[in-house]
């Protein structure tokens, strides 16, 4: 929930973030390159900045199932 609210305060002035959980499975390597002693946890990261929508990384639209597969609304 705090990534959350960092990212959506992000957006709201016009920047693009990316949270990274996969940095939590090397946090030696994170530990290293940002000088965190080991009383500190890794545990999650984000990248932030301007996204360059011609890129061709940024055009990448991962499969999604429909709404219904996973949700059901009650009335």
């Amino acid at each position: 929930m705090f990534l959350q609210t960092i990212m959506l305060a992000a957006r709201a002035k016009g920047l693009h973030t990316c949270a990274e959980a996969a940095i939590a499975n090397y946090p030696d390597i994170v530990r290293r390159e940002l000088n965190i002693t080991r009383d500190w946890i890794v545990i999650c990261g984000m990248a932030m900045g301007y996204a360059d929508p011609d890129a061709v990384v940024n055009t990448f639209q991962p499969p999604r199932i429909e709404l219904q597969e996973y949700a059901m609304f009650l009335d």
